[in-house]
């Protein structure tokens, strides 16, 4: 691995993990200190529950691309162990969008990122910021 000062931040892969790092990134933009693991993790189980409440709240729109029952999608997602995906991702925006914070939507792309990164690698990523932008580097 190349050397850098960049910091390296792990994020466990314990099932919260896509909604582990959106919430970690919302506290770097709106300039909170970041959260202990502790923290991370009542965060991303809050995150998590208003991703499937969005998702119920939005059924006539969601429910042709989730697979299988969407009721029973729905049961199993709000179990901490199962894994988020794009369709989670999806509901997440629109969470923090109706939230008005706008920032956190920028943590929502760092989820993403984190997300497609953590299919090959469950527990680094590399982040640098400057006033306007996040950059991961992977």
């Amino acid at each position: 691995m190349l050397r850098s000062n960049l910091p390296i931040i792990r994020i466990p892969g314990d099932g919260r993990c896509m909604f582990r790092s959106v919430v970690y990134g919302a506290c770097l933009r709106t300039g909170d200190p970041p959260p202990s693991l502790t923290r991370q993790k009542e965060l991303a189980d809050e995150l998590r529950a208003k991703v499937v409440d969005e998702f119920i709240k939005r059924r006539a729109d969601t429910e042709w691309f989730l697979e299988g029952d969407f009721n029973t999608y729905t049961v199993q997602m709000r179990r901490s162990q199962a894994w988020g995906g794009e369709p989670e991702l999806l509901m997440s925006s629109h969470v923090l969008q109706s939230m008005g914070r706008r920032s956190l939507l920028e943590s929502f792309m760092m989820g993403l990122a984190t997300m497609m990164y953590s299919s090959v690698r469950h527990d680094i990523i590399r982040i640098t910021r400057s006033p306007n932008v996040v950059t991961l580097f992977l």
